[in-house]
């Protein structure tokens, strides 16, 4: 018996077992690859609901080739009288065969004691097995199995009132189940929580490699936890059944520490290891809340039990030790200790802590240092789902001689199913993404399936050869078998002679066409093994070239033909069976290259790929699993050939990319469409062609791509498209395949910016070559920079309505005006202000100034403007209130010719003036802003009227204030508008002298200056006039024989103004009396003789042919070019447009007489100015055919003379008109 530690002051509380605190982490797994366990039909063994089964469990193996499973069930119900849910442990053959049968450890109830005949039944119980949780943990080495109830109680004899203390206790069977000795350290006479009274002996378990039993108690000495080994045998020597303390000789345990450890937990977990360099396994304990809750991991020498090494957590309330594990994981014969933390938080992207889990690996080296981690820790990815709960050395599941291991996540997955990661071992360590990951058996349950928390390894069951796994969901009462499946290891060969293709080499034939192609071979070679599988391996194969190109775009095919007839293809699918461990199997397929024009890359190699798997159709698997091929087998290989280029013997070409590039726009502005042209000169002045040249045009932002420039000169046509498939993504144009040295390529792009953007001062173009050659295979960048402007211009237009006023005899009304009766009829100013563009214009303002009198006598009278808003004027409108009744009906309107006019302007600021000014807004392109100025005229003196013409000039001026852009304009554009008001005979002292009238009067024509009429006098014109005159005046009355006076301007008649002497004003004369060419003729329909007040008159012009409906338009017809040119005799321009008519042949040719010119000009059958016209006329045409006679055009009665007679004349007002003019 050990001596008792001196006993301490604490509370005598009652402690509960330090169970694992549950952790809910939902799973996403990692994407690793499938491993060798089969996954998809696990062996489920199950147990009855509630009893815990598979809360422990390991491999019995009492023989060389008998193998079966123990499963600890903790709250199961045994036949144990007096007992309730005391646990029971469960012996499962291999095979499975009629289910699982429970190990009877312990056949006895609860034991009483008679303690001086103090009780009066004279037995008092000593110890409880109800809930001890049997079962809890198992372990086994060849025929022994070690099942322990953590949870057992006992009642010391020195407690009063028969206090229960928690000390656990194990069963240990010998000689496969031949013998059953107890194994309680902690019932001993250190009782209470000072000593071992709540130990919870059993809480973990193991054995090493010779039998030696090790035992953890965490509860030992106020929760310090200890350890304790002994053998079987020393175990079995101290067993006496009828003592309940009992005394282990020669067993081994950790002492009593300071009680700075108390609540530390050793014990929690323990498993064995090599670690001090001798031949006897260590002890490893974790102690998961020692260290400041920082937890460690103690290795105490097998020996003696002093401590080795110490591994201590990084986080607080980890849990770290809270499972532990030995194996070798890298192959270098040394033990390597992995250490579990379920409840490690990790920082996550966002910055805040998940509740992951962590695995920590410690690698020995030689030479006995302490060992190491080789890298960081396996952190788990599912939040709250406990990895590292458990760990299980799995040994080499798939042959690759390194250990793997499995790690438990008992609450990981959606549902809290549960997860299990299985970890390859390797040279460096286990690698650190799971080749594996087991889930659930079962769906979303009320209670978690704890599915990991117990795992076991290391063994084959099924005697393939690939060891098994054992995993526990004892919350669905479950443990299910992972068998390990057979590994095949394949190797896989490919070459292809030759690996340059040469085109104009066509040394194979196409079967179905008989084309001739070039060819290369493609030879590849099998070779497999497997343990454990007998006969051959079936191996399926996928070829394939040039698979990265896509569809028609395949640059080789196979050949095909052959005994199948398979047809030319990018793929052959092949099965091959191949020996196990046998020669390797090989075969060749003929691969060709397509013609030229049905590809463009032409410079990367054309690879070859070759994709390895099982083929269980060729040879079906033995009996049980199905083989996998080995992680480490190359499942897909990859060979390359080359197209033979004209770029000498290393077949490598080498360009010098060249270009040059402008735009026929230095600047462009905002607001407009902005087309352009970018030119662009490349050109290739290496010694080796550029393959797959292309140009890569990068346009600016809102930049749309239009088109190519047509070709012409030496552009070249050029094939582009757009990267993105918008109008604003990089535009691709084909150079050439390849771009040859030497090449010269001249071309156009046409883009428009119509969004252009004001964040920058300049929009740039980059354009730059880029081929697919290995060296220079990119021109440098050019760009093409223009400026970002903004401009703008803006017109002010303007009307007047109506532009002339008459005024009449007396004026319109009394001055000073009492009503608005007593002024002219309104005249209104219209302003329109357009943005011609190409920008915006968001501020401007429109400043309007007209002169309100002259010389003191008011004559405009501003009632009221519309259109702007926000106006500002500088005298007040309407000021003196007139009054306004209805109009009493409409007034006379008319537009006089200024041609001759002499008037003075009046301006602003020469008198005083109205002033109005209005802001606008913002004006798009092409917007309009329109103001309205309504005014009056004031009557003037009767002196002012009777004086001469006076005009009122009213002035507009449109200024722009601000552009709505970041770009500032390079100025800000104006426009200014004159409006004038034309009062005739207002101021005769501002009268200018008129310019005198210059014409000849036998030409009937008018001349601008002197010099113009001495050149017309001395011309041909006006002699052949002359000489026509001259004859007409000797056929009339001889000739007087004195030479005719040089004709001169004609003087005005005396006592006409000269206005009234004009070629026009005659002309109106005229046509109101009936003489002349032109002749004023009533509106047909009408009868006798119109009253003289009826205005309205036809008026038909002899010379032109033409008829004219008003006055206004026999004035507009004077003026005009076609009446000028008649006058003058020239042929009518319209009407040389056609042909000639040809004459029907009825008609006979008349040869013109000579004599009839001259009879025209002077026998007076014509008025002198249409006579003239016509001798001219008759002289130019050719002979006239005569038409026989027919029946007249307008048959019936001759027309009346009253429809004959001219109807008088409109009546013209004494006075002058007033003329508003807006330009």
């Amino acid at each position: 018996m050990a001596p008792v530690p001196p006993r301490r002051a604490r509370c005598r509380c009652r402690a509960a077992l330090p169970v694992p605190l549950p952790l809910l982490l939902p799973l996403l797994l990692p994407a690793g690859a499938a491993f060798n366990l089969e996954a998809a039909r696990p062996v489920l063994f199950r147990g009855a609901p509630g009893s815990f089964f598979g809360f422990a469990l390991d491999f019995y193996l009492p023989e060389p080739r008998s193998v079966s499973i123990l499963v600890g069930a903790p709250k199961a119900n045994t036949s144990q009288p007096n007992v309730t849910q005391g646990g029971a442990v469960f012996h499962c053959p291999w095979p499975p065969q009629g289910g699982c049968s429970a190990i009877d450890f312990d056949h006895i109830g609860t034991r009483t004691h008679d303690f001086g005949g103090n009780s009066s039944d004279g037995a008092e119980p000593v110890e409880f097995k109800s809930l001890q949780w049997f079962g809890a943990t198992v372990r086994a080495h060849n025929g022994s199995i070690l099942a322990c109830a953590p949870l057992y109680s006992w009642s010391p004899p020195k407690e009063e009132g028969g206090a229960r203390e928690p000390v656990g206790s194990c069963f240990l069977s010998l000689g496969n189940f031949s013998k059953f000795v107890e194994y309680a350290p902690c019932r001993s006479d250190l009782n209470s929580a000072a000593g071992q009274g709540y130990c919870q002996g059993g809480f973990s378990a193991d054995f090493t490699q010779t039998g030696r039993v090790l035992l953890g108690g965490p509860g030992s000495y106020f929760w310090q936890g200890q350890v304790m080994s002994a053998t079987q045998e020393q175990i079995a020597a101290g067993n006496f059944p009828e003592y309940l303390i009992q005394e282990v000789p020669g067993q081994l345990q950790t002492r009593q520490a300071a009680p700075s450890h108390d609540d530390s937990y050793m014990g929690y977990s323990v498993t064995v290891g090599e670690f001090s360099g001798d031949t006897t396994q260590d002890f490893v304990a974790g102690v998961p809340k020692g260290n400041l809750t920082y937890g460690y991991v103690t290795i105490l020498n097998g020996t003696n039990m002093k401590s080795l090494y110490n591994f201590s957590g990084e986080q607080m309330a980890a849990y770290f030790g809270y499972a532990v594990a030995a194996t070798d994981v890298n192959n270098d014969g040394l033990t390597d200790l992995l250490v579990g933390a379920p409840l490690f938080m990790a920082r996550s992207g966002a910055g805040g802590a998940r509740e992951l889990g962590r695995v920590y690996l410690y690698l020995q080296s030689p030479g006995g240092a302490p060992p190491q981690p080789p890298g960081p820790p396996l952190t788990g990815t599912h939040e709250f789902g406990r990895f590292g709960s458990a760990i299980a050395p799995l040994g080499d599941t798939d042959l690759d001689g390194y250990n793997d291991v499995a790690v438990g996540a008992p609450l990981g997955a959606e549902g809290r199913r549960g997860l299990v990661f299985i970890f390859r071992g390797g040279v460096s360590g286990l690698r650190p993404r799971p080749a594996q990951v087991l889930r659930g058996l079962g769906g979303p349950r009320a209670q978690p399936d704890f599915f990991g928390a117990a795992l076991r390894g290391d063994t084959d069951l099924d005697g393939n050869g690939y060891p098994d796994l054992l995993v526990g969901a004892f919350g669905a009462d479950t443990v299910a078998v992972y068998r390990g499946r057979p590994i095949v290891h394949a190797s896989a060969t490919l070459a292809i002679v030759p690996t340059m293709i040469n085109p104009e080499e066509r040394g194979c034939v196409l079967p179905a066409t008989g084309h001739h192609v070039s060819c290369i071979n493609v030879t590849f070679c099998l070779n497999a093994s497997g343990r454990h599988l007998p006969g051959p391996i079936g191996l399926s194969l996928e070829l394939s070239v040039d698979g990265a190109k896509a569809g028609g775009a395949r640059r080789a095919l196979f050949l095909g033909g052959g005994a199948g007839g398979a047809p030319p293809s990018p793929t052959r699918n092949l099965s091959l069976e191949v020996p196990n461990g046998g020669t390797p199997r090989c075969r060749t397929l003929p691969v060709f290259l397509r013609n030229e024009s049905e590809f463009r890359d032409k410079l990367s190699p054309i690879p070859v790929s070759l994709s390895l798997a099982l083929d269980p159709a060729v040879s079906p698997p033995p009996p049980g699993l199905s083989p996998l091929l080995s992680p480490a087998t190359r499942t897909r290989l990859e060979a390359k050939a080359h197209i033979q280029l004209d770029c000498g013997e290393d077949n490598v070409c080498v360009p010098d990319l060249q270009l040059e590039a402008t735009t026929d726009r230095r600047a462009v502005f905002l607001g407009d469409r902005n087309s352009l042209n970018v030119t662009f000169h490349a050109r290739n002045v290496g010694e080796g062609g550029a393959y797959e040249a292309e140009l890569h045009v990068r346009p600016p932002p809102g930049a749309l791509y239009s088109g190519v420039l047509r070709p012409h000169g030496n552009f070249s046509a050029l094939s582009c498209e757009l990267g993105g498939g918008n109008g604003s993504s990089p535009l691709v144009c084909d150079l050439g395949n390849p771009m040859k040295a030497g090449a010269s390529i001249w071309g156009g792009l046409r883009f428009t910016i119509p969004h252009l953007s004001d964040n920058s001062s300049s929009v740039r173009f980059e354009l730059q070559i880029r081929s697919k050659n290995a060296n220079n295979s990119q021109s440098p960048v050019v760009a093409v920079a223009m400026a970002v402007r903004a401009a703008t211009r803006v017109s002010v237009l303007g009307v007047s309505r109506p532009d002339v006023v008459t005024i009449p005899e007396g004026g319109w009304g009394p001055d000073p005006p009492q009503r608005l009766q007593d002024l002219s009829p309104p005249v209104e100013h219209v302003y329109e202000v357009v943005n011609e563009g190409p920008s915006a214009i968001s501020q401007g303002t429109l400043e309007l100034s007209c002169p309100l009198g002259h010389r003191g006598h008011p004559l405009l009278y501003v009632t009221g403007h519309q259109g702007l808003h926000n106006c500002s004027a500088t005298h007040g409108l309407d000021p003196l209130r007139l009054a306004r009744e209805p109009s009493p009906g409409p007034h006379v309107l008319q537009r006089r010719d200024t041609a001759g006019d002499t008037r003075d302007t009046l301006v602003c600021p020469e008198g005083e003036c109205f002033r109005l000014s209005c802001p606008s807004g913002g004006l798009e392109r092409q917007q309009r802003v329109t103001l309205r100025l309504t005014f009056h005229l004031r009557t003037p003196p009767v002196r002012q009227r009777e004086a001469g013409p006076l005009s009122l000039r009213c002035d507009a001026e449109f200024r722009v204030l601000r552009l709505p852009y970041r770009v500032r304009p390079e100025s800000h554009p104006r426009h200014r508008l004159q409006m004038e008001a034309v009062p005739k005979g207002v101021l005769g002292a501002l009268a200018k002298p008129r310019r005198p009238v210059i014409a000849c009067s036998v030409c009937q024509i008018r001349f601008n200056s002197e010099s113009q009429a001495a050149a017309h006098y001395q011309g041909n014109r006006h002699a052949r006039r002359l000489k026509g005159l001259e004859a007409a005046r000797a056929r009339r009355g001889g000739d007087t024989g004195d030479p005719p006076e040089p004709p001169g301007p004609a003087p005005p008649p005396p006592g006409e103004p000269p206005e009234r002497t004009g070629t026009k004003h005659k002309t109106l004369v005229e046509a109101r009396s009936g003489l002349g060419p032109i002749r004023a003729f009533p509106r047909g329909g009408g009868s006798g003789t119109p009253p003289a007040e009826t205005p309205e008159r036809s008026f038909h012009c002899q010379i032109c042919n033409v008829r004219l409906n008003s006055e206004l338009q026999l004035k507009q017809h004077i003026s005009s070019r076609r009446h000028r040119d008649g006058v003058a005799g020239k042929p009518n321009p319209l009407l040389g447009r056609h042909k000639k008519p040809r004459s029907p042949p009825e008609l006979a040719p008349l040869p013109f007489p000579k004599e009839l010119p001259k009879a025209l000009a002077g026998g007076g059958l014509l008025p002198p100015p249409l006579a003239l016209a016509a001798a001219a006329a008759a002289m130019a045409a050719p002979p006239l055919a005569l038409r026989p006679p027919g029946p007249p055009l307008l048959p019936g009665p001759p027309l009346a003379p009253a429809l004959l007679r001219p109807a008088p004349g409109p009546l013209r007002p004494a006075h002058a008109p007033l003329l508003f003019s807006p330009y």
